[in-house]
């Protein structure tokens, strides 16, 4: 887990980042992370489209756009509970299943 900071220090989140991303991160470089509201839960997210940038260059993770960074990780989190809600429900009606 990694904490998030604005530009003037404030924790803006914390997130866990894939294993590459965190490597770029540990040795100061940038990573830039993109959303795209999923077809199927934009009747429900509405049409996002953003990115955001993390900079690991100094002794804290920093976001150079924190309220966009929030925006990032609660969609991202709805998404998640949204995609395993449907996994627990099983495939629905008229789903082809593989073999």
């Amino acid at each position: 887990m990694a904490d998030i900071h604005d530009e003037v220090g404030n924790k803006v989140a914390t997130v866990t980042f894939s294993p590459q991303d965190q490597a770029v991160l540990d040795s100061g470089g940038k990573i830039t992370l993109h959303f795209h509201t999923p077809i199927s839960m934009r009747n429900i997210l509405g049409p996002n489209d953003f990115t955001v940038t993390v900079d690991g260059s100094g002794p804290k993770l920093k976001t150079d756009s924190p309220d966009q960074f929030r925006r990032f990780v609660t969609l991202h989190n709805q998404v998640t509970l949204k995609m395993a809600a449907d996994s627990a429900k099983g495939p629905a009606p008229g789903t082809i299943k593989d073999r």
